[in-house]
């Protein structure tokens, strides 16, 4: 073989190789997976900030892959305070004005949106479909729907996590700071002190002072008797009684405790009646039970 022909043969050799390549580059771009990414970035919020203050109810739920749905639902009473419900405990519990907050102002920031895909064919590929999404919704005092978001996938590599709107078919993709707060547990969404803000009416950073109580619990007091009964009075007039039972001797939580509210006269009728209301209850460890022991007034 002479030197010319060795040369034609890979000056051939490598045209070939490009034009694969140039052809393997035209099917991606064709494939269906590439167009459902390459959509440009749009501004949007989750939550209209003018809407923020026709909000009376905030709806939080998942499947629990038993046919059941989980959910927390917190709701504004009057203009002083949140209160929660959650299907797990089925109690009435002050929520944390602070969590409730900050969920609002992240949902009403503007962020960079993507569209991920454009049918409802792809959702359960991003964990949007109703078995798998978690679901974000925003009611007015009337039921009417502000903003109902469902959830799904993270990617943590790309820092976002596919979502879409209750009306709409598209995939959506922002930030996953959000994620924090998709969640179902009332150690997050509950007020998380012995003195709730809803009874006391102190700001968040008096109560940062106060000792804080333990998980929410599930507990009957039928046919149980207390251990120790615990009464509070605060500068506000309202006060309080903490019906303290044991629990299990080996948990972290050995103590459970009952609290019994009555409001002071400075809250409006609907306030007064959730607080009234208020029938959860939660551990307590020995650690803590000493300490609230000495800033309460025993009843024997």
């Amino acid at each position: 073989m002479s030197w010319n022909e060795s040369k034609r043969k890979k000056c051939l050799l490598i045209f070939l190789v490009a034009d694969i390549v140039l052809l393997l580059a035209f099917i991606v771009t064709c494939l269906p997976f590439n167009k459902k990414t390459s959509s440009q970035s749009t501004k949007t919020a989750l939550l209209n900030v003018n809407r923020i203050p026709d909000i009376a109810r905030i709806t939080l739920s998942k499947a629990d892959g038993e046919g059941n749905v989980q959910s927390v639902v917190l709701s504004k009473v009057g203009s002083n305070f949140w209160s929660g419900r959650d299907s797990f405990t089925n109690t009435l519990w002050p929520a944390d004005n602070q969590s409730v907050a900050n969920l609002l102002n992240t949902c009403s920031q503007i962020v960079s949106v993507r569209t991920a895909a454009s049918t409802a064919d792809a959702w359960s590929s991003f964990g949007l479909d109703e078995e798998s999404a978690f679901a974000l919704g925003f009611y007015d005092a009337a039921g009417g729907r502000i903003s109902e978001i469902l959830f799904g996938d993270s990617d943590y590599l790309t820092s976002r996590i596919a979502f879409r709107t209750s009306t709409g078919d598209k995939v959506l993709q922002m930030d996953v700071s959000i994620a924090s707060y998709l969640t179902l547990s009332t150690s997050f969404w509950a007020d998380p002190f012995v003195y709730p803000q809803a009874v006391t009416g102190y700001t968040r950073l008096d109560s940062e002072s106060i000792l804080r109580h333990g998980a929410l619990l599930s507990f009957s007091r039928a046919g149980r008797s207390p251990e120790y009964t615990f009464k509070k009075d605060f500068e506000n007039g309202a006060s309080a009684r903490f019906l303290i039972y044991k629990g299990e001797v080996e948990s972290e939580n050995p103590y459970i405790v009952v609290p019994v509210f009555i409001p002071g006269d400075y809250l409006g009728a609907e306030e007064k009646k959730s607080v009234e209301n208020f029938n959860y209850a939660y551990g307590m460890s020995q650690w803590t039970l000493e300490k609230f022991s000495e800033e309460v007034q025993q009843q024997w």
